[in-house]
């Protein structure tokens, strides 16, 4: 297992009209998310977050302060943010990813069982 990976899974919106949503599970993740594809400000808290995770990377700071920098800077710059991990349900309809996921897997495993026919005992 990877020593950067986060305890928690964030889900954050990319962009708003296109719906675009990235799952980032790594403080070395997030950092690519913040230095290539980061939509919004190059603010203060934004430069945070990349401090943050470049320290964790280094071993200077735990990974979950990483995390918590990297959520500060995505809520910061108004992305739609999950934290999947955070208290938050993964039927509520606020995290359309989510839904989206839940739904696809529901749907696969009633296919799968249709094919398979009754469990015979």
């Amino acid at each position: 297992m990877a020593k950067d990976l986060w305890v928690r899974t964030v889900t954050i919106e990319l962009s708003g009209e296109s719906r675009d949503y990235i799952r980032i599970e790594s403080t070395r993740h997030a950092a690519s998310v913040l230095l290539d594809n980061w939509p919004g400000a190059a603010d203060a808290v934004y430069r945070e977050a990349i401090i943050g995770c470049t320290q964790a990377l280094k071993g200077e700071i735990p990974h979950d302060v990483a995390c918590a920098r990297f959520l500060a800077a995505a809520r910061a710059a108004q992305l739609e943010v999950a934290d999947a991990t955070d208290g938050q349900d993964p039927a509520d309809d606020s995290d359309p990813f989510e839904l989206e996921m839940a739904r696809t897997i529901r749907e696969t495993l009633s296919g799968e069982a249709e094919t398979l026919g009754p469990v015979q005992h």
